[in-house]
């Protein structure tokens, strides 16, 4: 983990698993950025999920934002609820109540 106050910028490496109530999210690397307001994470994939299996996907990249949006870029895969999504690029909107 690597602080960097002038860019207010927080670097993660390694394998990451960050848990985050019922969503746990996985990768390479990532970048908390708190100007953006954003959170990175790379991973070839970088995959997300729920525990109760409401929402289940992959990409190369995912980028959550705090309103819990979440945009998935490259070989992008989605499982939600009945639903499938292949895609390049994903934006979906994660529900609270997931």
């Amino acid at each position: 983990v690597t602080l960097d106050e002038n860019s207010n910028q927080l670097s993660l490496s390694g394998n990451l698993k960050i848990d985050f109530g019922n969503l746990t999210i996985t990768g390479k690397t990532g970048l908390l950025d708190l100007k953006k307001e954003s959170l990175l994470i790379l991973g070839k994939p970088a995959s997300i999920f729920s525990m109760d299996q409401t929402i289940n996907g992959k990409a190369d990249r995912l980028i959550i934002f705090p309103n819990l949006s979440i945009k998935m870029t490259g070989d992008a895969e989605l499982f939600s609820e009945d639903r499938s999504i292949f895609s390049q690029n994903i934006t979906y909107q994660i529900n609270v109540n997931d």
